[in-house]
């Protein structure tokens, strides 16, 4: 009993699933929609140079799942006695951008486009499910210390990052050539904080520490009478340092290739495919978790895209 009566006083103290250092398993999604309506003006120099302005709506939700791990002190293992789910409504962030074109002659064009920070407040509800570790004593002292059986409200904020972009392209009747690049601004994101308000001692703020990062991006497409290929590479390093590498929110340098088809339907209709492959660096923790998530990710994705665009 005395083992029991230290592993109640150690979950109290550590603020039990958020930021114990058992924690075993993490995952997060953030589902966003993105608006940017704009105004434009054309000057009056040959149409050569054009200006818009707008505003940026954000429209995303989060979900987050942890697990909630404990020392069983009948074996001196980490044992999983549950798990945490934090999941939110759409809630809306709103910033601004503007852009500038300008052509230069010879089938030369410049651009650079600017967005603003936006940041995002959520607010919803954490579920709480306990696992049975098969020791009634040990599951009786997490049951008492964690709300199984309610769902208390949860808070948590995402500030998305500004993005300053410059592109250059050169474009004839059926070849366009063109490579811009992109700096995030990452370091807005410094910090996840996770509040249950009813439950302060579960709340937790999780130290990200996200750095700039500038991304570049070539393209070339050739176009036929109703058809055109596009061809891309892009070099996109991580803005994650590595202390903040975990199961949580992985992420590696990479590049990227893609590969896209339009087809022009009618003059109205215009349907497009694209493939990206993009391999990660393999990417080491090297023991500096700060939860003790520590190991080696190799990750690679594939993402396939299609779009119809009418005009009227």
């Amino acid at each position: 009993m005395e083992a029991l009566a230290a592993l109640a006083e150690a979950l109290a103290v550590q603020g039990g699933p958020a930021d114990s250092p058992a924690m075993t398993r993490a995952s997060t999604a953030i589902w966003m929609c993105r608006s940017f309506p704009m105004h434009r003006w054309t000057g009056a120099t040959r149409d050569r140079v054009a200006l818009a302005v707008g505003f940026d709506a954000f429209f995303s939700s989060v979900d987050l799942t942890r697990s909630i791990g404990a020392v069983n002190p009948y074996t001196q293992q980490v044992a999983e006695v549950g798990q945490v789910h934090l999941y939110t409504p759409f809630e809306s962030g709103y910033g601004y951008n503007a852009a500038l074109l300008a052509k230069l002659g010879g089938g030369f064009s410049l651009g650079a486009q600017y967005r603003s920070r936006v940041k995002v407040e959520y607010s919803g509800n954490a579920s709480f499910v306990q696992f049975p570790t098969g020791y009634d004593d040990f599951d009786a002292i997490v049951a008492g210390l964690l709300p199984f059986d309610s769902n208390p409200a949860g808070l948590t904020e995402v500030t998305f990052p500004a993005e300053l972009r410059f592109g250059l392209a050169w474009q004839s009747e059926t070849w366009t050539f063109a490579a811009d690049a992109v700096r995030m601004g990452w370091d807005s994101f410094d910090e996840l904080p996770i509040t249950l308000p009813d439950y302060p001692l579960l709340s937790s703020v999780r130290p990200e520490n996200y750095e700039d990062a500038t991304t570049y991006r070539f393209g070339v497409e050739k176009r036929w009478e109703k058809t055109a290929l596009q061809l891309g590479y892009l070099v996109d390093p991580t803005p994650v340092p590595t202390e903040s590498v975990s199961p949580l929110l992985p992420d590696a340098d990479r590049v990227g290739y893609s590969v896209g088809f339009s087809y022009i339907l009618s003059p109205r209709v215009r349907v497009d495919a694209a493939y990206l492959y993009l391999p990660f660096d393999e990417r080491s923790t090297e023991g500096l978790d700060p939860e003790g998530f520590n190991g080696t990710y190799d990750t690679k994705a594939h993402l396939f895209g299609m779009s119809m665009t009418v005009r009227f």
